[in-house]
């Protein structure tokens, strides 16, 4: 079953205190526009300069801060496993390194397992497209039952591979099937 990922795994609305901020912001503005007394204005403007202060401090903290940033794309990355080759996987897989590298040390024991889990899944897709890869050399010798052994073997590898991975596969596996369809009917 393919989940959808949907903002973030909580569900929490990071917009709406953004929204709430920029109205605060655009009524003080108002409030500066008509304010009669000097002592109003240099108020409204101070809460003004407090309140942009504030969206930006917020906007850092749960949008663009490096923790932010690492857990956003190891949790896309988590997710979509499936749908990239090896190759983007293995540069995907740096670039959440990376950014796990930047986080601090209390930080980096939180989410340690989850950084290995992940380059755990990724070394085994690895090494079914090298042992499928290796398995495809030496497919055309072998009795019947030989190669339906073979096959079956190599089904379950090309299995465990991404989507653009298995494309790659799919022809090679489609001919041996119906070689085998043609040995096993004669």
């Amino acid at each position: 079953c393919e989940k959808k990922m949907v903002g973030n795994k909580e569900g929490r609305v990071y917009h709406l205190p953004i929204l709430f901020l920029g109205i605060g912001l655009v009524l003080l503005i108002g409030l500066v526009l008509i304010a009669d007394d000097e002592t109003v204005t240099l108020i409204a403007l101070g809460l003004a300069l407090l309140t942009v202060f504030a969206a930006v401090v917020y906007v850092y903290i749960h949008i663009i801060s490096p923790q932010r940033t690492f857990r956003r794309k190891l949790y896309t990355l988590t997710w979509n496993l499936h749908k990239f080759s090896i190759e983007e996987l293995k540069d995907l897989y740096q670039e959440v390194y990376k950014l796990y590298l930047k986080l601090p040390e209390h930080k980096k024991a939180n989410v340690y397992a989850s950084v290995t889990k992940l380059r755990e899944i990724i070394e085994e897709k690895m090494k079914a497209a090298k042992r499928l890869e290796r398995m495809m050399e030496g497919f055309a010798e072998g009795t019947v039952q030989e190669l339906q052994k073979k096959y079956e073997e190599a089904k379950k590898f090309f299995e465990q591979l991404p989507a653009k991975e298995q494309e790659k596969f799919q022809a090679a596996l489609n001919a041996i099937k119906e070689k085998l369809e043609r040995g096993l009917g004669q």
